[in-house]
């Protein structure tokens, strides 16, 4: 756990690093200097809960949250109204030892008399976030975001049954990609914040709800 969550630190600390570069070396200042237009971007490393977890699924997960084409409109005092052009969530789940994916069987995961077996299921999100911020004062702010977007998911396999050791990645051919929902709350200290965020409708394969926690920097 502690090396997943190092990596998604560090990767939230290259992309948001990189996505500024971008930001630098292309967007041309002297255009928005005098406008109420402004670009944002957000990174955001979370520890996931999934409610409602079936027999086999840890409620535990880590997700990586990147906004990297937000467009802000200071249409009042403090605040904004936010439009984002791409949204990107990553999100991991994963099994409880002991269990394995079984797409096209009676169940989904099912027990297998391996305790060192592992199990993770990577949902890839592209949304498309609308929401407005609030500034109170010079430090602290808030931002409210709906996200809808569509998911693609797939499952990962690792264990070992009768001698021979699998390690299998399994695509579904049908409903692999499909509608989600994502709906994100971030109160600022500055550039740096405390997100919350909640996906009451996720895919349909394992019917879990999740909510997030994590540190979100913006820039």
């Amino acid at each position: 756990m502690r090396k997943i969550l190092s990596i998604l630190v560090l990767a939230a600390a290259c992309t948001g690093a990189m996505a500024q570069n971008v930001k630098d070396s292309l967007w041309d200042d002297t255009i928005i200097g005098n406008s109420k237009w402004e670009w944002g971007i957000t990174v955001a490393p979370t520890y996931n809960y999934n409610f409602n977890a079936p027999a086999g699924l840890s409620n535990s997960g880590f997700g990586l949250d990147l906004s990297l084409l937000e467009m802000q409109w200071h249409g009042w005092k403090g605040g904004a109204i936010t439009l984002g052009l791409f949204d990107l969530i990553l999100d991991w789940q994963y099994l409880q030892k002991g269990y394995r994916f079984t797409p096209g069987e009676n169940n989904l995961i099912t027990g297998v008399n391996d305790g060192r077996s592992k199990g993770t299921r990577p949902d890839v999100f592209f949304g498309f976030p609308v929401g407005f911020s609030q500034q109170f004062g010079k430090d602290f702010g808030i931002s409210l975001v709906a996200v809808p977007g569509v998911g693609i998911h797939s499952y990962h396999n690792d264990y070992v049954l009768d001698g021979i050791h699998h390690n299998d990645k399994m695509f579904p051919v049908q409903n692999r990609a499909g509608f989600r929902l994502n709906l994100k709350a971030i109160i600022w200290y500055s550039d740096i914040g405390v997100i919350v965020r909640y996906q009451p409708l996720a895919s349909k394969d394992l019917n879990t709800t999740t909510l997030s926690v994590g540190i979100a920097i913006r820039n």
